[in-house]
């Protein structure tokens, strides 16, 4: 019900914007122009940052194949220096030379196939990062963002540098030791030359191989045993790197798909936000109003209130001068009922001596008459 409320009152106000005031349409108008704007930010946002995520990612797994790298170099190089003590010494066991020359060679030519391949991976990380690059700068307008993406690309084109460097160092040292192997077959070849001019030599050595070939054999092929032990260590561990290189792909995909659900559920949110910021602009309207209307309620509240303490101090005045008035009408009724009591009894007294004077009056007439009597019969 409060949705509902929410959608009519938000109905209500866009009309009121279609058919109302002209500022309120431009504040309309800007903010959805703002809304779009943000989304198209957001937009170049992710696919920055998912560019820069699939090159961090590249990074990451190209400097665990240079660590293998590295650790296979530092492994031929020791085999390199064992080589050259063995080539050193011309009275040498037979089996060790075949089991270190095909150490040293075997090893030489793995390292400078994988050398190979991690030099054309560069190729391709390098274009990864030129393109992030190339992203990163068309977003110069977005302040902190850029500046922070920036960092990030500045970093990675660090790195890659240096792992070119690295990787450069390693194919001088597979060159290096691919020379060694490839003098060292001169060598031999140079010695089979001499044993052909000097056929005495040669069955000298042929009947001291005859007389070592048992035991020469059976060291020979513990060597070559040992060896095959140790290529099929190297292989394993080539195979768990290369394992871990497709768990890393397969994590990377997983992570792009995570940033690609997690653009969508930014979308989603972000949309959601813009619903609730414009329902909140449509309440901040409607609460603006009924402020109006509160404030207006509280002016008339407060003259009324005026009014009111003006026509109570009016009615207490007014009491106060009744109270008075009755005092004075209880006084005067007081004195009113004092005088008619003494012009009551000055009426009695009055009325008593008038009687008094009439019959005084009337005595007087009688005499009068009498006295009139007496004179006419005196007469």
């Amino acid at each position: 019900m409060e949705n509902d409320a929410v959608c009519e009152t938000t109905v209500s106000v866009n009309d009121d914007v279609d058919t109302g005031d002209p500022e309120a349409e431009l504040n309309m108008v800007d903010l959805l122009e703002g809304a779009i704007s943000n989304g198209e930010v957001i937009e170049e946002l992710g696919n920055a940052g998912e560019v820069l995520t699939r090159v961090e990612l590249e990074l990451a797994c190209f400097s665990e194949k240079l660590v293998n790298l590295s650790v296979l170099a530092m492994h031929v190089a020791n085999r390199e220096s064992d080589f050259e003590a063995f080539a050193s010494v011309e009275e040498h066991i037979l089996g060790d030379s075949i089991e270190k020359t095909l150490e040293f060679d075997l090893l030489s030519g793995i390292l400078d196939s994988e050398a190979r391949e991690l030099d054309k991976f560069t190729t391709t990380l390098q274009a990864d990062v030129i393109s992030a690059r190339v992203i990163v700068s068309s977003l110069k307008h977005l302040g902190e963002n850029f500046m922070e993406m920036e960092g990030k690309v500045r970093d990675a084109e660090q790195s890659l540098q240096q792992s070119q460097d690295q990787v450069s160092e390693i194919r001088k040292q597979s060159a290096k030791f691919q020379r060694i192997i490839s003098s060292s077959n001169q060598d031999d070849n140079r010695n089979s030359g001499r044993g052909a001019d000097f056929p005495e030599d040669d069955d000298l050595l042929n009947m001291n191989a005859n007389i070592q070939t048992a035991g020469q054999q059976r060291h020979i092929l513990r060597m070559l045993e040992k060896s095959l032990a140790r290529e099929i260590n190297l292989e394993k561990k080539l195979t768990e790197s290369r394992q871990i290189e497709e768990e890393l792909k397969l994590r990377l995909h997983s992570s792009e798909q995570e940033v690609f659900y997690l653009d969508e559920e930014a979308a989603d949110v972000w949309e959601r936000w813009f619903q609730a910021d414009n329902t909140s602009q449509v309440l901040l309207g409607i609460s603006k109003e009924l402020l109006g209307r509160l404030q207006i309620f509280q002016f008339n509240l407060n003259g009324s209130l005026l009014r009111e303490s003006e026509l109570r101090s009016k009615l207490e005045h007014s009491t106060d001068q009744l109270k008075v008035k009755e005092i004075d009408f209880h006084k005067l009724k007081t004195s009113s009922a004092d005088l008619n009591d003494s012009l009551l009894a000055r009426t009695n007294s009055l009325k008593a001596r008038l009687k008094e004077a009439e019959d005084k009056l009337i005595i007087a007439n009688s005499e009068a008459f009498t006295l009139r009597e007496k004179v006419s019969s005196l007469e």
